[in-house]
């Protein structure tokens, strides 16, 4: 691998650090340029494998945008915890203590 080239895991933990919007614009990207037709092989292998994770990381975005929603759907709207007032941040916390077990 030349000094310019990345190993798969870099690749992947850059992916990762995107946001929702960057990694779909990257996706858009590469989807372009596959769909010129005019690279090799390899180049088409790197770039699929590429899209592969930006495609898989913004489905695991979704994912938990949706997972959060739910969870703070789930009380109705107005209803509170008992204390008389909304605790969206408590939610959210547990949301994000639940989503890494």
């Amino acid at each position: 691998m030349s000094s310019g080239e990345q190993s798969a895991e870099q690749v992947l933990a850059t992916e990762q650090a995107l946001s929702f919007e960057q990694a779909l614009e990257a996706l858009e990207k590469v989807v372009a340029e596959m769909e010129k037709g005019d690279l090799s092989l390899e180049a088409s292998l790197t770039l699929y494998e590429r899209g592969m994770a930006l495609s898989d990381h913004c489905q695991r975005s979704l994912d938990e945008a949706e997972r959060k929603v739910r969870i703070l759907s789930e009380r109705g709207p107005g209803e509170s915890d008992g204390t008389g007032e909304l605790d969206v941040k408590r939610d959210l916390e547990e949301f994000s203590l639940d989503s890494h077990e």
